[in-house]
């Protein structure tokens, strides 16, 4: 997947000096010490996920400490402009549709997602690229951590690492937001469009955006990201150890969450 590292960077300052307090009131970062020991590995980042602004705000810790900027699997309803411009073009992330994937027929569509998401994460895999995966399948509207979790891409990395003889690292991830995320007022229409009308659904985010840029600095959400101390992914690569996988990362992000809850 191509990256263009300096531009990323250029955002991310950009995000820094300019527009990172247009859209919170802060960010508070727990366990940033853990982040020093990925300095030149690979590394597979298994975030919890409540909203878009994850996309941003986590890439803009982890390249503020000098590590290099994760490819993400987004899901299909942000495959609109200007969003999949900025985020395919810039960051090297692809979209999948996760309907499609959950239906138990295999349709040609479906077969078509499947190759999209191996020929993805074939090149990330072999060109040593790092990988963001938020396991949860998509935002957790309610406020629940880990409450689901699929196997699917973690099944097909770590089929990709152990054909590419590669030792990634695996970092947890917990965030959240307070006293509620930047789409939290638009939860409600949103969740009446997802899955009919997609285009509604992406608007609706963007709307919730706007207005938060516009708001007061004390109607901001404050944003707390815990980082857990990385491990190797070597017990894992086993039969069925995307399951063992999926257990662990989703119980210990809960502890994560827990920490600065």
């Amino acid at each position: 997947m191509e990256i263009d590292q300096k531009r990323i960077d250029k955002i991310f300052e950009d995000l820094k000096k300019i527009y990172l307090e247009k859209f919170v009131s802060g960010v508070e970062i727990f366990g940033e010490e853990n982040l020093s020991i990925l300095k030149d590995e690979q590394a597979l980042y298994l975030p919890n996920h409540v909203s878009h602004f994850d996309y941003v705000v986590i890439p803009y810790i982890l390249n503020m400490n000098g590590l290099m900027h994760p490819i993400i699997v987004a899901g299909s309803n942000l495959d609109h402009w200007p969003a999949n411009k900025i985020l395919q073009k810039e960051t090297g992330a692809f979209f999948i549709d996760r309907k499609i994937l959950k239906k138990k027929e295999v349709t040609q569509k479906k077969k078509e997602e499947i190759l999209k998401i191996n020929f993805g994460l074939e090149e990330i895999v072999r060109e040593g690229q790092n990988f963001m995966n938020f396991i949860e399948s998509g935002r957790s509207y309610d406020g629940g951590v880990m409450e689901r979790g699929d196997t699917g891409i973690l099944k097909r990395y770590l089929k990709k690492v152990k054909e590419f003889g590669k030792e990634p690292y695996g970092c947890n991830i917990a965030i959240r937001y307070e006293p509620h995320t930047i789409e939290k007022k638009c939860l409600k229409f949103a969740s009446f469009f997802k899955n009919k009308v997609e285009p509604i659904y992406f608007f609706s985010d963007i709307y919730a955006f706007i207005k938060n840029y516009f708001s007061k600095k004390d109607k901001k959400p404050l944003v707390k990201i815990n980082f857990g101390k990385p491990y190797t992914l070597k017990e894992f690569m086993v039969p069925k150890g995307e399951e063992e996988l999926l257990k662990f990362v989703k119980r210990d992000v809960k502890r994560l969450h827990l920490e600065i809850s």
